[in-house]
């Protein structure tokens, strides 16, 4: 996970228009379900510091997605436990300076 200039499709290279003050590109090592297949969607959170939540494509065995923020703030990524024998992705973004 990081802060990128432009997010771009995974296996287009095309850029996405975001209206946040910055982008959160992350790369996830991992295909989503062949069923999962939305193309390139954007759609607007409604949050102070979350903005947009993009999908950028899942290609090759990688899967790639972005959070637009209001700016670059610090933030964090880790895996959580379950449910079952799951796990989850949690993105932590701090809300000031």
């Amino acid at each position: 996970m990081k802060y990128v200039d432009t997010l771009r499709g995974i296996a287009s290279g095309l850029p996405v228009r975001t209206t946040g003050g910055a982008n959160l590109q992350i790369l996830i090592h991992a295909p989503v379900s062949a069923s999962y297949s939305p193309g390139a969607t954007v759609k607007n959170l409604g949050y102070s510091t979350f903005k947009q939540q993009v999908w950028l494509g899942s290609f090759e065995g990688e899967t790639m997605l972005g959070i637009s923020t209001r700016a670059r703030l610090p933030m964090r990524a880790f895996l959580l436990d379950g449910p079952g024998t799951g796990s989850r992705l949690v993105i932590d973004v701090a809300h000031h300076w």
